[in-house]
């Protein structure tokens, strides 16, 4: 048997995250059960603990998503038991946060990294500023389902923006809303639509943000949505943008990429061993908001440059469907897990 933790929670209106993709591909290939879906975080942890330790004997490998968040614990303590019944486990690292928590605690992350099996990144980025750990790493993509992504060349990009993320500071949501005010003085009929449930309160400072500079017809708010609901609604936008402060990985990218979307994004994190400025997406430096109305208003000039753009990514997205990255994961789990 093989445990898989993390946080399956779209149903109580999270965001969607890897284990509830990556979790039922495994499941063609292994008998692996995933854990967990309840709400209550600490009852979250408790299930888990309870899972683990009910099970202990017949575990062969534990797979565990780490992030940056305070989910960071929930993995630390399931790393330690797992270490303490002597089962295999390998830490599966998102979040372009977590150098921060290592900082943090450092003890606690370098025993958790450094007594696992090996470490799973999606992020060339979170290697490379682990490395100084010297312990054992290996670069594996998230995986996208190609077949739901289906392909718009964008040829002639309209000021009609897209972004999708959770609304969380660190995402800095408030940055597109200043990019659409900006925009309107050269594109009057300039809009966004932003996709994505609450976190922190920055869902309401956007919108308040936006009524005081008289632009909220300009905006569309629409909360979290299923994937293949802001799948069909993209359909009606040109041009993707991400803001964040920091980052890692991210699937939306990924997943704007193989919808044929022009990018513009900050330059932070991970981001610049996903996209190639002028190559695949433009970029422009955290928080630069005149560089990023400006990148937009070139896409929307300049409709080579666009549907170069457009073509490069959808290319580049290719590499993360199942047919390449499945068998990397069926690879690593049957070296490391116990032998039956």
């Amino acid at each position: 048997m093989i445990i898989y933790f993390g946080n399956i929670l779209s149903k109580h209106g999270k965001t969607r995250t890897t284990i509830e993709d990556l979790g039922p591909k495994l499941k063609n290939y292994f008998q692996i059960s995933i854990y967990s879906s309840i709400k209550n975080p600490i009852i979250r942890l408790l299930h888990m603990i309870f899972v683990l330790f009910t099970f202990r004997r017949s575990i062969k490998l534990i797979m565990i998503d780490t992030y940056s968040t305070k989910a960071f614990y929930y993995s630390i303590i399931l790393g330690f038991l797992a270490d303490l019944f002597n089962i295999p486990y390998v830490p599966i690292l998102h979040g372009g946060n977590l150098l921060n928590r290592f900082r943090k605690n450092p003890k606690l992350t370098k025993r958790f990294l450094n007594n696992s099996s090996i470490n799973v990144s999606p992020s060339e980025y979170l290697i490379s500023s682990f490395s100084f750990l010297k312990t054992n790493m290996q670069y594996l993509p998230n995986y996208i389902d190609l077949n739901r992504y289906t392909f718009k060349k964008r040829n002639k990009p309209k000021p009609n923006l897209f972004w999708v993320r959770s609304f969380h500071k660190i995402y800095n949501p408030r940055m597109a809303i200043l990019v659409i005010n900006k925009l309107l003085k050269k594109y009057p009929t300039a809009c966004i639509t932003m996709v994505g449930p609450e976190k922190d309160g920055a869902k309401k400072d956007c919108f308040e943000l936006s009524k005081r500079l008289g632009i909220d017809e300009h905006i569309n708010f629409t909360g979290l949505l299923c994937k293949s609901d802001w799948i069909n609604l993209s359909k009606q936008s040109d041009i993707f943008i991400n803001t964040t402060h920091i980052d890692n990985m991210p699937v939306s990218i990924i997943e704007a990429m193989a919808l044929g979307f022009p990018i513009v994004s900050t330059n932070v994190g991970g981001i610049r061993y996903l996209l190639k400025n002028g190559k695949n997406a433009l970029l422009v430096d955290d928080n630069d908001v005149s560089g990023m109305v400006k990148n937009i208003s070139n896409l929307i000039e300049n409709t080579k440059l666009s549907s170069q753009l457009s073509r490069n990514a959808r290319n580049a997205s290719l590499q993360f469907g199942w047919e390449h990255i499945g068998p990397q994961w069926t690879k690593l789990i049957n070296q490391n897990k116990i032998d039956d």
